[in-house]
């Protein structure tokens, strides 16, 4: 088998250990989500053409065990069995510029999507898209399911890195992590944790890597915004007063005082003018 081929297993997003009820869910999922009376895209297509390719070996027990003792001869990385993996909700995957386990995301529980969530956890938690998009230039998958939002994938890693939430329909947390304080509010460069601990979770995030930005919108309007390398905050918008953000007291600058002074003289100048035409014309 060429390494060219692509992995049946990563073909159904299944793992390999997967027992015969999983692979034949994971292909009828796909199948809704490619199959040409859905979905007339041309890249549905072809994914579609390797997903029934996938299935009809793997669904084979003969087939699947000639293809498992070939697929161990490759140079693969190997495959961590289920049992060693938290449930959904309970990963521990860092975010951009932290370490292992310091982001929000993990502790979560099963039953829920977070950050760095697989396509795998979100088909089984949240369900089989109503239609997907490729955005190649900005390195995004988004999986839509109207009308209840969407959930955007790194194209790169495959993992969940924001979405949509308008309803609060799709089953997505996000919990604090190790970067908390005990404070009762935030400010600028506060942790996404103290954010999340906070305000808690966003009713969307949308990441822009070129602009090393990251934006949460909450109900009401109102967002943050953070540093998307390092996790910080930048700015916000407190539309509707729900953040429980620092208050920064405005101060009058010396611009502005300047800016006031010089209107007072202003002012004045015009009125000696004014009396001073009164007088010339009356003499």
């Amino acid at each position: 088998m060429p390494d060219a081929k692509p992995d049946l297993y990563e073909v159904l997003h299944i793992h390999p250990s997967a027992p015969p009820e999983v692979v034949r869910a994971a292909y009828r999922q796909l199948a809704q989500l490619y199959h040409p009376d859905k979905n007339p895209s041309p890249e549905a297509t072809a994914l579609m053409a390797q997903v029934n390719a996938a299935y009809e070996v793997l669904n084979d027990p003969e087939k699947r065990a000639a293809y498992d003792r070939e697929r161990a001869t490759q140079d693969r990385p190997a495959t961590p069995p289920p049992a060693s993996e938290p449930p959904v909700g309970r990963r521990s995957r860092p975010w951009a510029g932290q370490s292992p386990g310091t982001g929000p995301g993990y502790g979560t529980g099963a039953g829920f999507i977070t950050i760095g969530s697989t396509k795998e956890e979100v088909m089984r938690v949240v369900g089989i898209p109503v239609h997907t998009t490729v955005y190649p230039s900005i390195g995004e998958e988004v999986w839509h399911f109207d009308p209840n939002g969407s959930i955007c994938f790194g194209l790169t890693t495959g993992l969940v890195r924001g979405w949509r939430n308008p309803n609060s329909a799709l089953k997505i947390r996000l919990v604090p992590g190790d970067n908390i304080t005990a404070d009762d509010t935030f400010g600028f460069a506060s942790h996404r944790d103290d954010v999340v601990r906070l305000q808690g979770t966003p009713e969307s995030i949308e990441v822009s890597d070129g602009l090393d930005r990251e934006l949460w919108e909450y109900p009401g309007g109102s967002s943050v915004e953070f540093s998307f390398e390092f996790g910080l905050v930048s700015a916000w918008n407190n539309l509707d007063g729900t953040l429980k953000v620092q208050d920064y007291p405005h101060r009058q600058n010396d611009n502005e005082d300047n800016g006031g002074a010089c209107g007072a003289a202003i002012g004045c100048l015009a009125l000696v003018l004014v009396i001073v035409v009164i007088v010339f014309a009356c003499s």
